[in-house]
């Protein structure tokens, strides 16, 4: 029996946090540059007089804080966005690694008791179609395991069976055809559980 279920992808990162996030990147960059080039105009803005060698004085002296003013103003204006982007990267990954670490936890319970429980994770969390593809793959996988021990119980059953008609003599043809049909269906649960 062959599996004809359109095959899913699974989105861990949703399509749009990359537009948002180069949007957002994009006006904060901009807005920060700009409020740069404001700020650095009012610290250096310098009004003339009229005789020229105060106006001489006046351009010395912003010679002078000129460059002191933009490189404190620039760490000021850059240095703080990229303090505050390395702490939504955190903040982000963190939203990440955790359902990761849960995803490890739970499939090492499940594979010490697999129970019937499913795989959750924060409303915070990133990852919800990956928990979602994780639990309907433990689903069928739980399904597969079901059907395949009640065929073996009804295999070992009726094999029971025939070892018992066939020492008391009798005809066993009709339960090998039920046997057979028993092994084929296990094959084919088998088939479908490594597709």
């Amino acid at each position: 029996m062959e599996n004809h279920e359109p095959k899913t992808l699974v989105n861990i990162i949703p399509q749009f946090f990359y537009r948002r996030m180069g949007v957002f990147l994009a006006i904060f960059l901009t807005l920060i540059v700009g409020l740069w080039q404001i700020y650095l105009y009012f610290q250096t803005k310098v009004f003339l007089e009229f005789h020229y060698s105060a106006v001489m004085l006046k351009l010395l002296e912003l010679q002078e804080s000129i460059l002191l003013k933009s490189v404190l103003t620039s760490l000021v204006f850059f240095a703080f966005p990229c303090l505050l982007m390395a702490v939504f990267l955190i903040y982000y990954s963190h939203r990440i690694a955790g359902p990761m670490f849960r995803l490890k936890a739970y499939l090492r319970e499940d594979q010490k008791d697999p129970g019937g429980k499913d795989l959750h994770f924060r409303e915070s969390d990133v990852l919800h179609t990956l928990a979602e593809s994780v639990n309907k793959v433990q689903h069928r996988y739980r399904a597969d395991t079901q059907a395949i021990t009640a065929s073996l119980q009804q295999a070992e059953a009726l094999l029971e069976r025939l070892t018992k008609e066939h020492e008391a003599g009798n005809p066993v043809d009709s339960q090998l055809a039920k046997l057979n049909v028993l092994c084929k269906d296990m094959r084919q649960s088998v088939v479908v559980i490594k597709t």
